[in-house]
C-alpha cells in the first residue's frame, strides 16, 4: 500500500503455513526484501529485482486480485508481474478445511517469462531448526517442536500439453540468508548470537534458515504444488495427477478415509478429470474412500458439477 512506503517486500504471493504446533512455512521477517526470501517462484533462479544486497524497499506492486472464503475452500489470487519483472506472473492458492481429513493449501502458479523456455525455481522456507527430507518428487518437512510433518508434491501439465514437456529437474535444499547481506553485514553474527536457539529467529528476523527448492523447466511456469500437513505418525496421503485437458491441471489426494479430486482450469473453465466433470475456474470433490459417497465439493466461479454422470447441486 502507499500508505505503508518503505517497509513493502517482494512477497506477493508468499504463503505462510503453521499447524499441528509446526511453522512449516515462514515468513523471513527483517531484512529479507527479495522474492529469494520468500515462498514465491523465482524465474531463473533469481528475484525479479535486485536490491543489490542493500536495504530497500520493494518499488514493485503486488497485486491482491481476489479473496473469497468458502465452507470448504478459501481462494486467494494475485498478480506478481511487476515484481517478476516478466511477461506475466499470476498465482492461486486455496486453503481446504474440509471434514475427514487436515486442512491442507495447494498453490497454482502461471508464469510467462519471456515467450520461452525458463526455469522456475519454487521456494518454501521453513522454521530454521526443522529438517528437510526429499525424495525424488516429493518432499516432507518435520517440525523441531513435536516432530509433527508436511509433504510438499508437485503436479506438471501433461507432456503432450506444449511442443516440449515441462521437466522436474529435481528438488534441492539449501541454507537461505537475507537479501540485504551488504547491510546487515557482520551484525548477523553478532545477533544471531543473542537468540537463546536458532528458531526463535522467527520473531525477528530468519537470518538463516532451511529451503526448499522445486527446479521446474518449461515454456512457461505453470504447475500446481500441495502442501499437505499430518500428525506424527499419520499416515501420508498419496498424490497421483490425473489425466485432464490440454490447459488444465487435476489431482487426487487418498487421505485414509476420504479422497479428493482438485481440477484447475487456466483459461477455458472446462473441468474434465477421471469422473469429475465440472465447469468453472476449479473444483474440488470430496468423497468417502470405502463407499465413493460425494461428502462435501466446492467449484470456483462454477456453473455445473457431474460426478461419475450425476449432477451434485451447487
Amino acid at each position: 500500500s502507499p500508505a505503508a512506503q518503505g517497509h513493502a517486500h517482494s512477497s506477493c504471493g508468499h504463503f505462510s503455513i503453521s499447524a499441528f504446533g509446526e511453522y512449516f512455512a515462514v515468513d523471513s521477517g527483517r531484512y529479507n526484501m527479495e522474492q529469494n526470501c520468500h515462498n514465491v517462484t523465482l524465474v531463473d533462479g533469481k528475484s525479479g529485482r535486485d536490491t543489490r544486497g542493500q536495504w530497500e524497499y520493494a518499488k514493485h506492486d503486488g497485486v491482491l486480485g481476489a479473496f473469497e472464503p468458502g465452507d470448504l475452500v478459501d481462494t486467494a489470487s494475485v498478480d506478481s508481474s511487476h515484481q517478476h519483472d516478466c511477461l506475466w506472473a499470476r498465482r492461486h492458492l486455496g486453503l481446504v478445511r474440509g471434514r475427514g481429513a487436515p486442512p491442507y493449501v495447494w498453490v497454482v502458479d502461471d508464469i510467462n517469462k519471456n515467450n520461452d523456455w525458463g526455469r522456475y525455481w519454487w521456494q518454501l522456507h521453513t522454521c530454521p531448526e526443522n529438517r528437510l527430507r526429499l525424495y525424488r518428487a516429493h518432499a516432507t518437512v518435520t517440525g523441531w517442536r513435536c516432530g509433527n510433518k508436511m509433504d510438499v508434491h508437485f503436479a506438471l501439465p501433461a507432456p503432450e500439453d506444449y511442443e516440449r514437456p515441462h521437466e522436474l529437474l529435481g528438488l534441492e535444499q539449501d541454507m537461505a540468508e537475507p537479501s540485504s547481506y551488504k547491510y546487515v553485514g557482520p551484525f548477523s553474527q553478532d545477533r544471531l548470537k543473542q537468540f537463546d536457539r536458532p528458531a526463535d529467529q522467527i520473531h525477528y528476523s530468519t537470518f538463516r534458515r532451511p529451503r526448499l527448492i522445486a527446479k521446474i523447466a518449461g515454456l512457461c511456469g505453470r504447475f500446481m504444488s500441495l502442501m499437505l500437513p499430518r500428525e506424527k505418525g499419520m499416515q501420508p496421503a498419496s498424490v497421483r495427477r490425473l489425466r485432464s485437458l490440454t490447459g488444465s491441471l487435476a489431482v487426487r489426494i487418498a487421505f485414509e478415509k476420504v479422497e479428493d479430486t482438485l481440477i484447475w482450469a487456466y483459461e477455458h473453465g472446462v473441468l474434465e478429470a477421471g469422473d469429475v466433470s465440472a465447469r468453472g475456474q476449479w473444483c474440488l470433490v470430496r468423497r468417502a474412500r470405502k463407499s465413493g459417497r460425494v461428502l462435501e465439493h466446492a467449484v470456483g466461479d462454477g456453473t455445473r458439477l457431474e460426478v461419475a454422470g450425476r449432477r451434485v447441486p451447487l
